[in-house]
């Protein structure tokens, strides 16, 4: 799953994906990345670049950084070939992000910097505050693979920030219950840890 102005990393090791991706790193062109489900393809998906080759195996694999691009909409499937094409739309929001208050994104911002705190062990990550279209790098690490897909196609600016705006509270609030029942599992319901879990220390 990737959305544009993020970064992912990749791992090459299908002989018909380390074909498309040599021939897009001698061309320096896009490549299509879609969420697939069990159901079939997403209707839409953003173009990466390979933005760093990071490491070449001696067997042909490659480990790649992506940067995504542009969002398409998927017109017609092309399978004649080693590996999947497609004919494409590409589309952008409808206008420049404008139109909500200033209070919706600092609300979004806040939740992405709760759920972040949250996180045990997140690496360190700081979004381009500047960025028009900040709500895809506030998503970048959301677990929430259906809720990166509605954003991905969502062409406003300001319905993204308000999916986030009420998705990261919750998340964060997740996160903290499940880092609180890791730090109880061990004990015995009463604030002490059991006598067989001391033994040996």
């Amino acid at each position: 799953m990737l959305l544009p102005r993020t970064y992912l990393p990749l791992h090459i090791f299908e002989p018909r994906y380390r074909l498309m991706i040599g021939q897009i790193l001698e061309s320096g062109g896009e490549f299509g990345v879609i969420l697939a489900r069990e159901s079939g393809l997403a209707p839409a998906g953003c173009t990466a670049i390979a933005e760093k080759v990071i490491n070449r195996y001696p067997d042909g694999r490659l480990d790649i950084l992506t940067a995504g691009r542009r969002r398409f909409e998927v017109r017609r499937l092309n399978d004649e070939q080693e590996y999947l094409r497609a004919e494409v739309d590409f589309f952008d929001d409808l206008e420049p992000a404008r139109g909500f208050p200033p209070s919706l994104r600092e609300a979004a911002i806040g939740g992405w910097k709760q759920a972040h705190l949250a996180e045990p062990g997140a690496a360190r990550f700081e979004p381009r505050w500047d960025d028009t279209q900040l709500s895809f790098q506030l998503a970048q690490h959301a677990p929430d693979l259906d809720l990166k897909q509605q954003l991905l196609e969502l062409r406003e600016e300001g319905a993204r920030l308000r999916r986030l705006a009420a998705y990261f509270p919750e998340l964060a609030a997740q996160r903290v219950r499940t880092n609180h029942g890791r730090r109880v599992a061990p004990r015995n319901g009463h604030g002490h840890m059991p006598p067989e879990a001391l033994e040996g220390t």
